[in-house]
């Protein structure tokens, strides 16, 4: 070989990203090397032997392939390992389909091997200001893609950030509405007691109303006598007849009432077995029920207890608690008016009926004033 053309088996020195001339046709292409190195072109050469070591070793700017050994394996292989890089394809195919077959294979652009050398570098410079603005392209689809991705995960975020506000906005709004409602129940609680100045008439209303909030209930008014002290005031049964609940009346009244007294809160007995263990024997007609009390408290004294209590197959909701909550209040503050408005001596409440008790007909089993 001519020293002044490079080993075609030699390894060119990476980094400097030249053209590299593939061939296994040494003497045919020298011409060509020497014409690309004359015209400024850095110039690598390599049997095609050799293509899988060089590539590895350092990305070409632009492939020449000159072989006429498995031209498409070494093209694939190629486009496999570096897909941006140009390949122009040097052949003596002649027929538009196996040309074709080149192009498909992933050759760029393909040449006749018996071309000049102007025809040669001609095509080099296209392929070349095609690969510079392919990879520019490249950068600036990178750059685009990139955009997206960042507008994306930020799409993501407000979506987020979206989906919390209207579900805090959407909570918001239960809450106002829940609030609305209750303040109406309230106000109308308020009117319809405020109308009764009387002890029985103010219990009646009250359970009336308060069942009409909790649907078919057994309910019962302490009144409160003293601190630790408590008489049945009303009592309304809707699967509890007054002759089984009396006895259970009375231990209410008795041991349970002056437990519940306090300003704090509704009180919920979800553990029914401790409950009827501690009230005693008497309280076994509460077996599978639910038991809530109702302390009513008015500046800082209970005036009296309500208690509800009904099966537990049609439980308590938890909406009915603030609700609950609330009448208790009202109904505290009119037994405080009722108490002012007879000059209520202490331990006692103004004595309205000289009848045991009255019959006030709601409840399928009837009800009782004491």
């Amino acid at each position: 070989m001519n020293q002044n053309y490079p080993d075609p088996n030699a390894r060119y020195e990476p980094g400097c990203h030249p053209i590299l001339l593939i061939t296994d046709q040494e003497q045919r292409h020298h011409a060509f090397h020497d014409a690309l190195v004359k015209t400024g072109f850095p110039v690598s050469t390599c049997a095609a032997s050799s293509v899988s070591t060089i590539v590895a070793d350092d990305v070409p700017a632009l492939v020449v392939l000159c072989s006429e050994v498995s031209t498409r394996e070494h093209l694939e292989f190629i486009c496999e390992s570096c897909p941006e890089v140009p390949i122009l394809a040097m052949t003596a195919v002649t027929d538009f389909t196996e040309a074709l077959d080149l192009v498909e294979a992933g050759a760029w652009d393909y040449i006749s091997d018996s071309c000049s050398c102007e025809q040669l570098i001609d095509r080099i410079r296209s392929l070349t200001l095609i690969g510079s603005n392919t990879k520019i392209a490249m950068s600036e689809l990178e750059g685009v893609k990139g955009l997206c991705r960042r507008l994306c995960a930020s799409n993501r975020e407000l979506s987020r950030r979206f989906n919390k506000l209207r579900d805090d906005l959407q909570l918001v709004r239960s809450d106002h509405d829940s609030q609305v409602d209750i303040a109406a129940t309230i106000s109308a609680f308020q009117a319809l007691l405020s109308q009764e100045l009387g002890i029985e008439g103010v219990l009646q209303t009250a359970l009336e109303f308060i069942l009409g909030k909790t649907g078919p209930t057994n309910a019962a008014i302490f009144l409160a006598d003293s601190p630790s002290s408590y008489s049945l005031g009303a009592y309304v049964n809707c699967d509890c007849p007054r002759e089984q609940a009396d006895p259970v009346l009375k231990k209410f009244a008795k041991d349970v009432c002056h437990h519940v007294a306090g300003p704090d809160d509704l009180v919920r007995f979800q553990d029914v077995d401790a409950f009827i263990e501690a009230v005693g024997s008497e309280a076994d007609i509460l077996e599978s029920s639910e038991i809530v009390g109702m302390p009513c408290c008015f500046d800082g004294e209970c005036l009296a207890v309500v208690f509800l209590f009904r099966s537990q197959e049609e439980p308590f909701s938890e909406e009915l608690a603030p609700v609950l909550d609330c009448l208790r209040g009202a109904l505290a503050e009119q037994l405080a008016t009722i108490v002012n408005i007879h000059h209520r001596i202490e331990d006692h409440w103004p004595d309205e009926s000289t009848d045991e008790s009255s019959d006030w007909g709601f409840g399928n089993g009837g009800s009782k004033a004491a």
